[in-house]
């Protein structure tokens, strides 16, 4: 996870809590992607496995933080990093009681460590995370079990 700056963001102007509209657990083909970050494009946007994928830049064989950041602007999606600075910036500047500025109602894409080599993308939207086109309760230790590699919040007018 990056440092970032300390800076205002306005989180709760990006909370989506329509978002759900978009998660589809019933997509034709769990495994018509051929990446993780494939299918968590294609959880988000609903746009077809076989453009995503024909959209992956070069001759790459995964979604970097970069490529996938900029396909989703480029969809119409905002997306902004989540960074230590950027979370903590309230309590650093006012030493105030930590209030949650990034909710349940947030769209989270993130990059996590699966194994000691390897990252993959997962989706966390309220209490559901999916991965590689599977739904799963958020269990409350997900992101110790997964550490972040890279997270950010994603948001669609259409979420609003």
């Amino acid at each position: 996870m990056l440092l970032g700056d300390y800076k205002r963001i306005d989180w709760k102007a990006y909370e989506s809590p329509r978002a759900d509209i978009h998660f589809r657990d019933n997509f034709d083909s769990f495994y018509d992607h051929k990446t993780c970050g494939s299918a968590a494009i294609r959880i988000l946007t609903g746009l077809s496995s076989i453009y995503i994928d024909e959209s992956l830049p070069g001759n790459r064989l995964h979604w970097t933080d970069t490529s996938i950041c900029r396909f989703l602007k480029s969809a119409g999606y905002t997306v902004l990093p989540v960074t230590k600075f950027g979370v903590t910036f309230e309590y650093y500047r006012t030493f105030e009681k930590i209030r949650p500025m990034i909710r349940l109602n947030h769209v989270i894409l993130s990059s996590q460590l699966v194994c000691k080599d390897e990252a993959s993308w997962f989706v966390v939207h309220k209490n559901a995370v999916w991965h590689d086109m599977r739904r799963s309760q958020l269990n409350p230790l997900h992101f110790v079990y997964f550490p972040i590699q890279s997270i950010f919040v994603v948001w669609h007018p259409e979420w609003a």
